[in-house]
């Protein structure tokens, strides 16, 4: 199989399976759930990763928002990896209001995903299509004006003392059928 690339960033910068990631500086272990000019990107960074992670990364399974004080988007890769990723729309449309109201508007519905290792070498990178449910869920959630978002860093931690599979389990879930694009 050979390496995958794609241009997420719309900036003519293909990023590509065994290349450094664009603006990687140090090894880290998190994940960064973002809008970009394709739809949602995320970047997971495991240092080492195992060959069964890779494996599971390489397939979405499903996706859910847990909805607590602030929601919170899952990602289920393969068997065994569920991932809660944080994202706080109000920096996204600060940063680029454009990018954040076209993937509101179902325009962009690429999801992009990419990891990396210890030495910023993307190792898995795809991209699939969003339901358009999920986006419009999304969109409901992310523009509560209820919701004071400023607070939202602080209140994260609160979120993730619940272990993973129980956020899975109280969240809206949305099985994903399609095939992943390499």
């Amino acid at each position: 199989m050979g390496a995958s690339s794609m241009d997420i960033f719309d900036t003519g910068i293909e990023i590509e399976e065994g290349h450094v990631y664009p603006g990687w500086q140090r090894p880290f272990e998190a994940s960064v759930l973002s809008i970009v000019s394709e739809g949602l990107h995320l970047l997971v960074s495991i240092p080492f990763p195992r060959e069964h992670d890779l494996e599971d990364f390489k397939h979405l399974i499903g996706y859910g928002i847990f909805e607590d004080k602030y929601p919170l988007v899952i990602w289920k890769f393969g068997k065994n990896f569920l991932l809660p990723t944080p994202c706080n729309p109000e920096f996204e449309k600060q940063e680029d209001p454009q990018e954040t109201s076209a993937f509101f508007s179902g325009i962009h519905t690429n999801f992009s995903r990419a990891m990396i290792d210890a030495h910023g070498i993307i190792r898995i990178l795809r991209q699939t299509q969003l339901l358009p449910e999920f986006i419009e869920r999304l969109h409901i959630l992310w523009t509560d004006k209820e919701k004071n978002w400023k607070n939202y860093n602080q209140e994260l931690p609160y979120t993730f003392q619940t272990p993973t599979h129980l956020l899975w389990e109280k969240a809206m879930q949305f099985n994903f059928q399609a095939k992943s694009s390499k």
